[in-house]
């Protein structure tokens, strides 16, 4: 299954970019990933409200939540997991539903 998990730092992280610009940042997520028993695809840092975006491949969201609640046990940020879905199997389930589907009516 393919992951998403997008990132904030922490003051500390920040502090630590600041202290040390040079730092792979990457290698250092990338080494926590491998831990977790995922696979990293890509890293990216993003301007906006996420600082990274993680882009991994997991057998179980349980792995990837792992790697979440590491990191932020660690101090280091916050993250937000998102799932890579396969829209056209969730719109074949969705087919299977009725057609004739009115909303309820409106009760004054």
């Amino acid at each position: 299954m393919k992951f998403y998990a997008f990132g904030v730092y922490s003051e500390e992280s920040f502090a630590g970019f600041i202290q040390n610009p040079d730092q792979d940042r990457r290698s250092v997520a990338e080494n926590l990933v491998n831990k977790m028993g995922l696979k990293m695809l890509s890293f990216d840092f993003l301007r906006g409200d996420y600082d990274f975006i993680v882009s991994c491949e997991a057998e179980s969201f349980e792995q990837v939540a792992g790697l979440k609640m590491a990191l932020e046990a660690s101090g280091a940020g916050n993250m937000v997991i998102l799932e890579a879905i396969d829209m056209n199997s969730i719109a074949k389930i969705a087919s299977k539903a009725s057609t004739n589907y009115s909303p309820p009516s409106e009760t004054n």
